[in-house]
């Protein structure tokens, strides 16, 4: 392999796979000329429970980054750890053999990824190769938003009141994209064919598509978000969640779009807050790394005896006989992909009235969203359970019938997932008759939702209060 120039420097793309907003990427770049390295770690994300979808999107994604930072001169070589404990040796192999000054990385948070970090630096030390870590994963740096006696913030209201006070006094901006180098004598790698099949329809790979999506929502749909984001049947949310998931949008980049688009309103507004709820997973498990080792935030959140999941499958394939709950299982089955709505619903479904623990539920999720995230998806299926930081109440128990009442009125989206039903009138479609469900070949209720309410409050009950 053709030696650099003493300058040149490895830049290691994880979940940032994109060329705007990546401060590892552009900070590189202004220290000398700059290659790009991919590590395949399929046996650690068999582990993680990575889904096909995401896996098939990331490809895509590498695919078309790759061809975009080739008209810069930037090249990407792909290396091979099949778990993260291989990731030391196959870096510094790769920075050794190219003869680079220094490594680079934006930083992730859960803790797998913390101690594989600590090994490749380590490793790219005792190789006398410089390493330079960037927080490109979040606006502000875990542990930088506290409260007055200097610790992590425990409820999510007062977190997002000082983030939003620390970013406006920051001013924070996001980098540009690299500029244009001479090109290097190094030949690229070809991408491995890793992932699995997504819907491509829905996420593009390609940049100028992701941008042009973000602009839409942002400039036609945000004014009226905080009304319809709660209606599954009505594209009223974004569906960057993927892209945020895998890098290929930054999130300082998202909120400098919403500005731009709606000025100071728009940061102070709904769509911003839930990209601090992001932040705010992303601080928690930094913080506490029992996280990202199946604890729950709350201790006595140990101590709920959850029942047997006996209908576990059920729940899984969408058969619950509560339609708004089929309707939601049946949406991620299909494509990869849930209305937030319906997420907090299905998982309330599960973890309150099913009283199954919310690990398998979280399992689930990430073997099957192509926006899995961990953070996100362990704060959310937390919350639910009423286990987790900001959590809600323990007696607090979605009645799924009225929420599909409220959010699904029309019976449009039940309609669309669950064809059996088509027939039923709006005001029956969510809680058809027995007759009804015999008639249309749909299953009956796996659970009587008053006895399930009950018995939940009594297991949750002795719990929190022993």
């Amino acid at each position: 392999m053709a030696k650099l120039p003493s300058n040149a420097q490895l830049v290691w793309l994880r979940n940032d796979l994109r060329l705007n907003d990546n401060p590892a990427l552009y900070h590189a770049s202004k220290a000398g000329p700059v290659v790009a390295c991919f590590a395949v770690c399929e046996k650690q994300w068999q582990e993680h429970r990575d889904a096909p979808a995401k896996l098939g999107l990331a490809q895509a994604l590498l695919t078309a980054w790759a061809e975009d930072a080739e008209k810069l001169g930037i090249v990407l070589k792909i290396v091979h750890a099949p778990m993260f404990s291989d990731a030391p040796k196959s870096i510094t192999a790769l920075a050794q053999a190219l003869g680079v000054q220094g490594v680079w990385w934006n930083k992730e948070y859960p803790l797998n990824e913390l101690r594989r970090d600590k090994a490749v630096r380590q490793a790219c030390e005792q190789a006398d190769l410089a390493v330079h870590e960037y927080d490109g994963d979040v606006v502000l740096a875990p542990g930088t938003v506290t409260n007055g006696s200097g610790d992590m913030y425990q409820v999510f209201t007062p977190f997002s009141k000082r983030w939003r006070q620390v970013v406006t006094e920051a001013e924070l901006s996001s980098c540009p994209r690299p500029g244009k180098q001479t090109p290097l004598k190094v030949k690229g790698d070809s991408i491995p064919d890793f992932g699995g099949e997504y819907r491509a329809d829905l996420w593009p790979a390609q940049r100028d598509k992701i941008q042009r999506n973000l602009h839409n929502f942002c400039s036609e749909k945000l004014a009226e978000y905080s009304d319809t984001r709660d209606i599954p049947a009505h594209r009223g949310t974004s569906l960057i969640s993927p892209y945020l998931a895998l890098g290929a949008l930054g999130i300082r980049h998202c909120i400098e779009q919403v500005q731009k688009d709606l000025g100071p309103d728009g940061f102070h507004g709904q769509w911003v807050t839930e990209l601090i709820w992001r932040e705010f997973y992303r601080h928690l498990m930094a913080a506490k790394p029992r996280l990202s080792m199946g604890k729950c935030f709350r201790p006595d959140g140990e101590k709920v005896q959850w029942a047997k999941p006996e209908y576990f499958e059920d729940w899984r394939q969408g058969k619950t006989g509560v339609p708004i709950v089929d309707a939601g299982m049946r949406q991620l089955l299909q494509t990869g992909w849930m209305h937030n709505r319906v997420r907090m619903i299905v998982a309330a479904f599960l973890s309150k009235l099913m009283l199954v623990d919310w690990h398998l539920g979280e399992q689930h999720f990430m073997a099957h969203l192509i926006d899995g995230d961990f953070a996100s998806n362990n704060g959310g299926w937390q919350w639910s359970a009423s286990v987790g930081a900001d959590a809600a109440p323990y007696f607090r128990i979605f009645n799924p019938y009225r929420q599909a009442e409220k959010f699904d009125p029309n019976g449009d989206y039940v309609r669309k997932f669950v064809p059996e039903l088509q027939s039923i009138t709006d005001k029956k479609i969510h809680q058809p008759s027995e007759q009804q469900c015999r008639a249309l070949g749909y299953p009956l209720p796996i659970i009587n939702y008053k006895v399930a309410r009950s018995t939940a409050m009594d297991v949750f009950a002795k719990a929190f209060k022993g």
